[in-house]
């Protein structure tokens, strides 16, 4: 593969896949049973990681194209951060190349360590809430199980939103995210 034929979102700024990453991106399409994926086509990778991040045996393979630079390895390594503890997440955070590429992740790894810490040990949160994005409260929401956590979102969530579905779980009531 010439360094033009490099996969990548077409942006100027990321090279792309190297050789050796688009190697690894073929056997993990074989692995995943894939055989006719089309390199070249961001969407159907980005199909293929998406079926294989929750999958614990393939993300070491996975975690090797996204350090060989593939171009959607910041959304990559966000999606695995759901299935991954603080520790492990931070390793695939820092295999992203760039300030920009890192931003995004870094935030969401800080927001996954909040919400799994209030789910095994809950506490007040009324003063983290502020700097928190509504992804994150909605999650809490939905991770919460104790009446401290649920009751500082009822009353001190950012959004109207969250607040009313915090007030109805802890009325028994709530239904989800509709």
């Amino acid at each position: 593969m010439r360094e033009s034929e490099r996969l990548s979102t077409g942006d100027s700024k990321r090279p792309g896949l190297t050789e050796r990453g688009a190697e690894l991106l073929r056997q993990l399409a074989a692995e995943a049973g894939d055989q006719d994926l089309d390199l070249s086509d961001e969407h159907a990778r980005w199909g293929l990681y998406w079926e294989v991040v929750p999958r614990a045996d393939l993300r070491p393979l996975l975690k090797e194209i996204v350090a060989e630079g593939e171009a959607l390895g910041s959304h990559i390594v966000t999606e695995v951060l759901k299935y991954v503890d603080e520790t492990e997440g931070r390793t695939w955070v820092d295999l992203l190349r760039t300030e920009e590429d890192r931003e995004f992740p870094e935030r969401r790894l800080r927001e996954w360590a909040l919400i799994r810490e209030v789910a095994t040990s809950p506490r007040r949160i009324a003063d983290d809430l502020p700097g928190l994005t509504m992804w994150c409260q909605r999650r809490l929401v939905e991770h919460a199980t104790s009446d401290v956590v649920l009751s500082d979102l009822a009353v001190h969530a950012s959004f109207r939103k969250v607040r009313h579905a915090a007030r109805e779980k802890l009325r028994g009531r709530w239904k989800g995210w509709v």
